[in-house]
């Protein structure tokens, strides 16, 4: 896997974000993008919008998914541009949380750095209530 996140503004859903997680548009065949957070055992929940940006090509669906501590959490295919999909789910006693991206397996090498395909959008770790 490899890291390749970056962080500026995009739309989604026709709602613009100023400190969105971009991944740029270069997919090798089924190998996955991911980015890793260290949040120690602090957070309760995630709270995300992911989808495919609203000037992304729509004819290549991407895979979307939240691992903690190597288990998956949450995946889902984004299959068009624009739809913007709410995550909320528990990440209690994670320590390593990883957002993964990854086209399907058999898709073309693509690869278009200047266009910014998927985006994860008003990311939010709530701490544990103690």
């Amino acid at each position: 896997m490899q890291e390749a996140f970056g962080i500026g503004s995009a739309n989604l859903n026709a709602q613009s974000y100023e400190q969105a997680l971009l991944v740029p548009f270069c997919f090798e065949l089924g190998r996955p993008v991911l980015q890793a957070y260290v949040i120690g055992r602090k957070y309760e929940r995630l709270r995300v919008l992911a989808g495919l940006a609203d000037d992304s090509p729509e004819e290549i669906p991407l895979t979307f998914a939240v691992y903690g501590d190597g288990k998956r959490l949450f995946s889902k295919v984004a299959e068009r541009a624009g739809k913007a999909i709410p995550i909320d789910i528990s990440v209690k006693n994670v320590l390593r949380l990883e957002l993964v991206i990854f086209a399907a397996e058999g898709s073309e090498q693509v690869c278009n750095p200047d266009l910014e395909t998927f985006v994860w959008a008003s990311a939010q770790l709530d701490p544990i209530s103690r």
